[in-house]
């Protein structure tokens, strides 16, 4: 299953929109491991925590709604590319959907 996403990392190149796998590998016969890029925090944490009033505090008068819709709006442009590129992601959820600031 992990080489099948490595594989798959592979094939799409580099998109803005899309983490990038840096390493991967094995501990031992029953562990894997993926090393990705280090982004601030997920969708579901940017949602539901307080991870967005920084984000937002940060940016001035800009409205938490505007970020969420330019965020829906990056994360469907990744999901474009990848179908793009012949692929499907099964797994999206907010928990899989990374966000840096």
């Amino acid at each position: 299953m992990l080489q099948r996403e490595v594989e798959a990392s592979d094939t799409l190149g580099s998109h803005k929109n899309i983490v990038e796998i840096l390493a991967h590998g094995e501990f031992s016969v029953e562990y894997y491991y993926i090393d990705m890029e280090l982004c601030d925090f997920d969708l579901h944490c940017f949602l539901y925590t307080t991870a967005a009033e920084d984000v937002m505090n940060s940016q001035g008068s800009r409205q938490k709604d505007d970020k969420i819709w330019h965020i829906v709006e990056d994360v469907s442009c990744g999901v474009a590319y990848i179908h793009s590129q012949d692929c499907i992601h099964r797994d999206l959820k907010p928990h899989n959907s990374i966000i840096d600031k």
